[in-house]
């Protein structure tokens, strides 16, 4: 009787156990979300802000965004959802747009590893135009 009792016994706090894991399985689990993969900036360059989500996500968790690119810099990470950055103007000499990759990670969230392509288009702010020489038959 005394080993039927205890096999019950041992039996509910498993039962207790298991259903305790099954309740906070996924709810633990931190989420950052982007809402696009790949970021358009313009050529002239701006304040560029990139927006995310975060699901169960610890207190007091902390950002650190990088790029590969020394035109996109000054990260500043301390609005939640929000990770704003300077984008430098492209170089009027550029034909094409230029890219970079944006790393962004967290020192208190060892999962989290997510990279944003930031796309700039070329620098149209400058006028091109000629100028012709007039020759001045009065001299």
């Amino acid at each position: 009787m005394k080993q039927h009792a205890f096999s019950l016994h041992l039996l509910a706090w498993l039962g207790c156990f298991l259903a305790f894991m099954a309740c906070s399985d996924d709810k633990s689990v931190p989420q950052f979300v982007i809402d696009n993969e790949t970021f358009r900036v313009s050529g002239q360059g701006e304040e560029a802000v990139l927006t995310y989500q975060t699901l169960s996500w610890p207190r007091g968790a902390e950002l650190s965004v990088s790029s590969d690119q020394e035109w996109l810099h000054d990260f500043d990470t301390s609005t939640p959802g929000e990770v704003r950055f300077t984008v430098d103007p492209a170089p009027y000499s550029e034909t094409k747009g230029r890219q970079a990759t944006l790393t962004i990670t967290s020192p208190t969230v060892a999962t989290l590893h997510t990279t944003v392509e930031v796309k700039q288009s070329i620098n149209s702010s400058f006028a091109y135009f000629q100028i012709d020489q007039v020759e001045d038959d009065h001299v």
